[in-house]
C-alpha cells in the first residue's frame, strides 16, 4: 500500500524487544471469479466499534491485463492520520514496473471532483493515487464504490464514483488516464483490511457486499462467494504482526440492511470465529448468495436543462439528479422535426462523465425552429433522454 512507504516497521531493536510486531494482521476476501471487464463495483462499511487509526480498508483491488503492473490499482477508505484529515476516499494506479523511472509516461490526472486531490506515489511500486479528505465518510453507513474502465485516444481512462448511502447521492471523484490503450480490470476482486502502523492494539472491522464485475460483453458477474485469507508471513517472530497473530476474524452477518462479510483485526479480544483457527485453519471460503441480475441501482436521470441563444450558436447546460447513477458520456442532436427522426442536422458525443456544458456551433439556414435531443449514458449505460425545442433567428 502506497502510505506504508515512509515507514519504517521493523526499524529498530530497543530493550532486547523487537518493533514493528505489534501490526494488526492483514488480511484479504478475494471476491469472485477471474473475470476480465471494464466495471467493478463493491459496497463497503466501517462499524463505529470497527474505526481505528491508521487502517486502509480497501474494496476494490484488481490487476490490469498486460502482463505488468500497468493498470493494477485499488480504492477503498481510510481512517488516516494524514495532517490534512482523516476518514479519506482514496484511488490509485500503478505505472508499469517494467521502468518505474519512466516518469513522463506515468499516469496522470484526467478529472478531480468535490475536493480530490492527485499526487504520484513511490517505493512499494509507483504510480498515481487520487484522495479525498473533503468529503470524508461515516461509521455505520455503507457506501458504494465503482471503477469504470473505458479508451482516450491511445490511453486508457478509469473513473471512480462513490455513492453515499445516507444521503444517497453519488460523486464522480477522480479519473485518472494510463498511456496505454485498452487496459481492462482483471481477475477476482480483492478487498483487505490493513494496519499500516504498529496500533494492533486497536480493533478493526470492515463489512462488504454487493461486489459485481461487468465483462466485456456487457454481461454482470456478481461474486457468490469470497476467500478470506490472512497475511500468514506476518505471523512469524519478528514480522510485524507477531504480537497480534491470533487476533483476527471473518465470516458473514446479517442485519436489518442483508447478509455481508465482515473482516476483523487487532484488539486484545479478537479470535478467530469456528471454522477459522490459528495457524490450523487460517484460510477459508465464505458465500453470501447474490440473486440480482445486475447492480440495483436508480439510472441517470436529467434535473435540469438549460438553452442560451448566441451569435455563434448554442450554450447547453444540464445538471443530473445526484441521487441517480452518474453519466459516462452525452450525445446532443439538432433536428428539425419535434419526433427527432431522420438525419440529425448536428450531431456530438463524448465519453466524459464530468461534462455538464457544451457550446454548439451551428446557424440556421432555413430552418427556424429546431428541436434539440440530449442523451445521457449512465456508468452502466443506461440512457435517458430529453428533447427541447429552440427557435433561432438568423
Amino acid at each position: 500500500m502506497d502510505t506504508l512507504l515512509s515507514i519504517g516497521l521493523l526499524a529498530s531493536i530497543s530493550n532486547a524487544t523487537l518493533v514493528g510486531q505489534n501490526a494488526a494482521l492483514s488480511s484479504h476476501f478475494n471476491f469472485g471469479e477471474n473475470v476480465t471487464g471494464d466495471i467493478s463495483i463493491c459496497e463497503v462499511r466501517v462499524p463505529s466499534k470497527g474505526v481505528a487509526p491508521c487502517t486502509y480498508y480497501e474494496t476494490l483491488g484488481f490487476w490490469g491485463n498486460k502482463g505488468n503492473s500497468t493498470g493494477n490499482g485499488y480504492a477503498g477508505i481510510q481512517e488516516s492520520d494524514d495532517r490534512r484529515g482523516n476518514k479519506v476516499h482514496i484511488f490509485s494506479i500503478w505505472h508499469s514496473m517494467d521502468d518505474p523511472s519512466d516518469t513522463a509516461n506515468f499516469p496522470y490526472a484526467a478529472y478531480l471532483g468535490h475536493g480530490t486531490t492527485a499526487e504520484h506515489f513511490g517505493g512499494e511500486g509507483v504510480g498515481l493515487k487520487t484522495w479525498n479528505f473533503a468529503l470524508r465518510w461515516q461509521p455505520d453507513v455503507w457506501y458504494t464504490h465503482v471503477i469504470r474502465a473505458w479508451d482516450v485516444g491511445k490511453d486508457t481512462h478509469y473513473g471512480f464514483f462513490v455513492r453515499d448511502g445516507a444521503s444517497g447521492v453519488w460523486r464522480h471523484l477522480s479519473t485518472i488516464g494510463v498511456k496505454e490503450p485498452r487496459i481492462r480490470i482483471k481477475g477476482p476482486n480483492d478487498a483487505f483490511i490493513e494496519d499500516w502502523k504498529d496500533t494492533g492494539k486497536n480493533m478493526r472491522e470492515v463489512h462488504l457486499r454487493h461486489i459485481w464485475r461487468r465483462d466485456g460483453q456487457g454481461e454482470w458477474h456478481p461474486a457468490q462467494s469470497g476467500r478470506y485469507t490472512p497475511n500468514r508471513g506476518d505471523c512469524l517472530p519478528g514480522k510485524r504482526s507477531h504480537h497480534y497473530k491470533n487476533n483476527w476474524d471473518a465470516g458473514t452477518r446479517k442485519d436489518s440492511t442483508g447478509d455481508f462479510y465482515y473482516m476483523r483485526s487487532g484488539g486484545s479480544q479478537t479470535r478467530p470465529s469456528p471454522p477459522l483457527k490459528y495457524p490450523d485453519n487460517m484460510n477459508h471460503v465464505f458465500s453470501v448468495e447474490n440473486k440480482a441480475d445486475r447492480p440495483d441501482y436508480q439510472k441517470a436521470k436529467i434535473k435540469k436543462i438549460s438553452i442560451t441563444k448566441k451569435a455563434s450558436g448554442l450554450n447547453l447546460v444540464w445538471s443530473m439528479e445526484e441521487t441517480s447513477l452518474p453519466q459516462f458520456s452525452y450525445k446532443i442532436e439538432l433536428f428539425d422535426n419535434a419526433e427527432c427522426a431522420g438525419d440529425p442536422l448536428l450531431s456530438k458525443s463524448e465519453w466524459r462523465p464530468e461534462t455538464r456544458e457544451v457550446n454548439i456551433d451551428w446557424m440556421p439556414s432555413d430552418h427556424q425552429t429546431v428541436h434539440l435531443r440530449l442523451s445521457i449514458a449512465d456508468i452502466f449505460d443506461q440512457s435517458v433522454k430529453e428533447v427541447r425545442m429552440v427557435t433561432l433567428s438568423k
